[in-house]
């Protein structure tokens, strides 16, 4: 950023009230937030498996905004290619199963700042991508997780207002059986 207020030179910043700096890195933001509202640093297991459930997003992350904005080539093989996209979905459903993420939550049966970092990563890839039903239907419980966390009714009034075609093809029985 041409203010220099971030380093690293791009957002997201974060001013919390009577904060004369900005936070800086999504991640970091995202636990402080959660610390805040006693939802980090009380069980290191917990936490654990949230950091660990964020952090595999990372590299899907990187691969869907270079083939995002990168060449034709760049999204072809991010949607063929069995080690991004298929590859990725395969890990995020592994590891909502191996940490108990149960309905709306990536970790567990409460919320934890990973459910947002895992959900806006597959809501980027469905709104650029759209819905594979062969990758749904491969990743129930990812499936359902996001079925789920796109239920609950703020996460669903922004992403209607974001892509209400979307949100009318994960939820109908019809379109996609099995988000």
């Amino acid at each position: 950023m041409a203010s220099g207020l971030s380093p690293g030179g791009h957002l997201p910043l974060l001013y919390l009230p009577g904060s004369s700096q900005p936070l800086l890195e999504t991640f970091a933001i995202l636990r402080r937030l959660a610390k805040r509202a006693g939802q980090y640093g009380v069980d290191e297991e917990r936490d654990y498996m949230a950091d660990a459930a964020a952090d595999a997003t990372v590299e899907f992350r990187y691969a869907l905004l270079d083939c995002a904005f990168g060449s034709p080539e760049a999204k072809e093989a991010y949607v063929t290619s069995p080690q991004k996209r298929r590859h990725f979905y395969i890990v995020t459903e592994a590891l909502l199963q191996r940490f108990g993420g149960s309905g709306p939550h990536a970790v567990g049966s409460s919320s934890s700042f990973a459910d947002a970092v895992v959900f806006s990563v597959l809501w980027d890839d469905a709104a650029l991508y759209g819905l594979d039903k062969e990758l749904w239907s491969a990743n129930p419980k990812l499936a359902g997780f996001f079925r789920a966390y796109m239920a609950q009714q703020p996460v669903l009034g922004w992403c209607r207002g974001m892509r209400a075609d979307l949100c009318d093809a994960a939820t109908a029985a019809g379109a996609a059986p099995h988000l």
